[in-house]
């Protein structure tokens, strides 16, 4: 139950606009109060359940570090007056218990108990956003929207749960549904309408999340299985542009059409003389006044303050890059600090990897958070962040009572 509670936890947040998706239910028919009690109700079911099993465990040095650190984020949000702040609501909402649940699966649990619900989530969210589709042509017809950054990350995230579960899920327990071999032929066709369905939406960030992914898929995998997706997958992209195309037109809505457009808005940014971020919706202007306003006050403006200054020069809540994040709030020191310790994390996890300590199955949530906060968002409201942060941060040697022990052919469980 409680990897039920955690997993549905971790993706609470696009589950919850998933099902509104589905239900055709909008986002301004859920600002009435609906989604502050859902995450209320998550939040508390997810904290105590964490509680309720922490209690019983051995205890850890590096957690306190990240209680400590959760502790001075939400201290500093209240006491600057930030309490109601977006920022601050998600980072108690979702982030807090991201940290809870990579504090157990690094310690106590297996991560590998999370796949069996990852199938039912990836699932979920891919029926939405075929739904998020039609909403979209709907809203391109009728001159509302032309693009939608939300539903390119949507996708990608699907992308990626996808291409990791058809290469390792099978070394893991799974609802025997998910072990069909008609589900698995329908995952593999998916991998292609999850890209058609990124150059449709027009979002760029969605795009470079795929592309990392498959990159680092390319490199972690065994070569054979490597070059033959690589054969399917351009065999069934090239089928999947017109199966798309049927399954997501709407009323009189030129898919071909919308789809060349917002391609073409994909890769506008790639020039033949380089990358043009003029190109970029306009983040070269924000991410030029965050480094303006950072060479004003090289020390930063603090955690939540820095929101009020920013806004009064670029409109925007947050510089939509994590480095330049990191500078503006706590200017060079704070910089250096962060990107000290995602070193570390990356580094880790490449070393446990190899030595077969942690699962692939956590690069999608890695891939995911980092390409989004490097384009899109805050990592104070990107649970899937500190997840993998404190998942990576907190995970034992090969000495631990519940290491991951990784052999040439299938992943299992050993408990040393």
């Amino acid at each position: 139950m409680k990897d039920f509670i955690f997993t549905f936890s971790l993706f609470s947040s696009a589950l919850f606009f998933s099902i509104t998706a589905i239900l055709g239910i909008g986002y301004d028919n859920t600002s009435s109060g609906l989604y502050m009690y859902y995450c209320i109700i998550s939040f508390v079911i997810t904290f105590l359940t964490f509680l309720l099993v922490y209690s019983k465990q051995h205890k850890y040095k590096e957690h306190n570090v990240l209680f400590i650190v959760a502790f001075i984020y939400i201290l500093v949000g209240i006491v600057s007056g930030f309490f109601t702040d977006k920022s601050v609501l998600c980072f108690g909402a979702f982030c807090l218990p991201a940290i809870c649940i990579g504090i157990y699966y690094a310690n106590y649990g297996q991560i590998g108990d999370m796949v069996k619900w990852l199938d039912v989530v990836m699932w979920i969210m891919t029926a939405a956003m075929f739904f998020l589709l039609r909403n979209l042509s709907v809203s391109m017809l009728e001159g509302v929207s032309y693009y939608s950054q939300e539903l390119s990350y949507h996708a990608a995230l699907c992308f990626l749960l996808d291409l990791f579960l058809l290469s390792y899920g099978s070394n893991y327990k799974r609802f025997a549904l998910f072990n069909n071999k008609i589900i698995r032929i329908l995952n593999i066709v998916l991998l292609l309408a999850y890209p058609v369905a990124i150059l449709y939406s027009g979002g760029r960030g969605g795009f470079v999340a795929i592309f990392v992914g498959v990159l680092i898929y390319a490199f972690t995998s065994g070569h054979k299985k490597v070059k033959s997706n690589i054969v399917v997958g351009i065999l069934l992209i090239v089928l999947g542009f017109g199966f798309a195309s049927l399954i997501t037109k709407s009323g009189s809505a030129d898919f071909m059409g919308n789809l060349q457009r917002n391609g073409e808005r994909v890769f506008a940014y790639i020039t033949k003389e380089g990358i043009d971020m003029s190109e970029t919706s306009g983040r070269d202007k924000v991410y030029a006044k965050t480094l303006n306003l950072v060479g004003q006050n090289p020390l930063g403006y603090g955690l939540f303050s820095y929101k009020t200054v920013l806004q009064k020069e670029t409109k925007q809540p947050y510089p939509h890059n994590l480095f330049l994040e990191w500078m503006i709030q706590g200017g060079i020191l704070l910089f250096l600090f962060y990107s000290y310790i995602l070193f570390f994390i990356l580094r880790k996890y490449h070393r446990t990897r190899k030595a077969g300590r942690a699962s692939p199955l956590l690069i999608p949530f890695m891939v995911y958070s980092l390409v989004l906060l490097c384009f899109s968002g805050s990592y104070m409201e990107e649970p899937f962040f500190w997840f993998t942060l404190s998942y990576i941060y907190c995970i034992r040697n090969s000495k631990s009572k519940h290491a991951i022990v990784l052999d040439n052919t299938n992943m299992v469980y050993s408990s040393n």
